[in-house]
């Protein structure tokens, strides 16, 4: 079973909004606003298309293990989950840096009053681990180098628990957790 929920309503390509509201005009926004406005729109319809692709991988690797073992052996097994490893840290990585800029966008008077603060808090409460995987995976020569890896922790990205999150190294962010921040994301996105 995928544990990983569908985010395939929020697919709806922000960035030809952006590219819309390019063309006609900014709404009164200082340029700073409007650079921050589009990176994040871009990095969130990034951050859910790669989210909404290790969800495919998951779900093949699912069917491949339906298989026939006689299909199996004449065939072959795919590995799927090494396509949800890659895909996720996609994922994990763009959402990292929508939440620095978020905090860019928020740090501004127009930022505050386009995003609203319990929007904000949602984002902040649950986007805690995102940070956290981010870094152990950007950093894991490091870890290893500061022998602080326990012996059966991942080095990559793996799937964890009863396949409700995604573990590396001693840290775990829930499948769940980052479905609500990337529809949080969505929201503000929308929002800008």
């Amino acid at each position: 079973e995928c544990l990983m929920p569908d985010l395939s309503e929020l697919d709806v390509r922000l960035q030809r909004i952006l590219l819309l509201e390019a063309l006609i005009g900014d709404r009164g926004l200082t340029r700073k606003m409007v650079l921050y406005r589009r990176n994040f729109v871009r990095l969130v319809d990034k951050a859910i298309s790669e989210y909404q692709q290790a969800r495919s991988a998951i779900v093949a690797q699912i069917e491949e293990m339906q298989r026939p073992t006689e299909e199996m052996i004449q065939t072959g097994r795919i590995l799927y989950v090494f396509h949800f490893v890659d895909h996720f840290e996609n994922c994990i990585n763009a959402t990292a840096r929508m939440l620095k800029l978020l905090d860019r966008i928020i740090a501004s008077e127009e930022g505050r009053q386009i995003v609203p603060k319990l929007l904000r808090r949602a984002i902040e409460a649950y986007g805690k681990d995102v940070t956290s995987i981010r870094n152990a995976v950007e950093h894991m020569d490091e870890i290893i180098r500061g022998d602080e890896l326990a012996v059966g922790q991942p080095i990559m990205l793996s799937i964890g628990g009863g396949g409700d999150c995604a573990v590396i190294a001693g840290y775990e962010l829930k499948f769940d957790d980052l479905a609500l921040v990337l529809r949080r994301m969505h929201e503000v996105a929308q929002r800008l």
